[in-house]
């Protein structure tokens, strides 16, 4: 099998983008401690921390630059297999935990308020509903994380084949029903492990929760790369190493 070169560039727009974000939510909290004594200062209080949560998950999805870390040999339950297992980044899963129930807090505090006060005009009609709204999708999204429908995942090489565990979707494919290998850019790095016509393997969906973009690809396996601890490129090289050795 051919190797393609890697076609993914960093891009410092994001960069740009998540140091903006970062110093707006610092400037933020700086103004609201200034102005404490003011009836917008609460909001910036509790408010500006949101922006430097958004800013780190900007960083840590976007402008993150990958090494080696996050590879192991060891065995996949799910597959009863040892395999060479690439993991998501901790950081990453991590601070989509804290971007959520800082959410949860943040529209929880708003809907609550909203509710004690009494709702008054159209307005606060329809910020107390859009607050409840966010309040009841992140606690659904909890429920699923703790019964583990949810969660960060893995891209597992064993001798039978290519597993990948995402956020919210299990998918599988067999070395005899890889026919290609191919990297992309969809808005950030992509694996493509091409599927045969007529492959056994397959693809199941654990929560509906989290926007899977990779159900669009079924029944090929692909991997956003931005989720990997290591270099998505490293991904792509041992995949293509896999195949190799099974077709040779």
């Amino acid at each position: 099998m051919t190797h393609q070169p890697w076609p993914v560039r960093p891009r410092t727009s994001w960069v740009v983008t998540a140091v903006l974000l970062a110093v707006s939510g610092a400037g933020g909290l700086a103004l609201g401690v200034a102005t404490l004594q003011t009836d917008g200062a609460g909001l910036l209080l509790v408010g500006s921390p949101l922006l430097i949560v958004v800013a780190a998950l900007v960083y840590l999805s976007r402008a993150r630059r990958p090494g080696t870390a996050g590879q192991a040999v060891r065995e996949v339950a799910e597959l009863g297999e040892r395999g060479l297992v690439f993991a998501y980044s901790r950081a990453l899963g991590w601070a989509y935990v804290v971007a959520g129930a800082y959410c949860l807090l943040f529209f929880g505090l708003i809907a609550a308020g909203g509710l004690a006060a009494g709702v008054g005009g159209g307005g606060d009609v329809v910020l107390v509903a859009a607050a409840l709204l966010v309040v009841g999708y992140l606690s659904w999204c909890a429920v699923d994380l703790v019964r583990g429908r949810l969660g960060p995942g893995l891209v597992a090489l064993t001798p039978s084949g290519t597993y990948h565990r995402s956020w919210a979707l299990h998918s599988y494919l067999p070395w005899d029903d890889v026919v290609d290998v191919v990297p992309g850019d969809a808005r950030g790095p992509l694996v493509q492990v091409i599927a045969a016509a007529n492959t056994t393997g397959w693809v199941r969906r654990t929560s509906s929760t989290w926007r899977q973009a990779e159900l669009a690809y079924a029944p090929h396996l692909v991997v956003q790369g931005r989720f990997l601890a290591a270099d998505p490129a490293l991904l792509y090289r041992a995949v293509c190493d896999y195949r190799d050795q099974r077709v040779d």
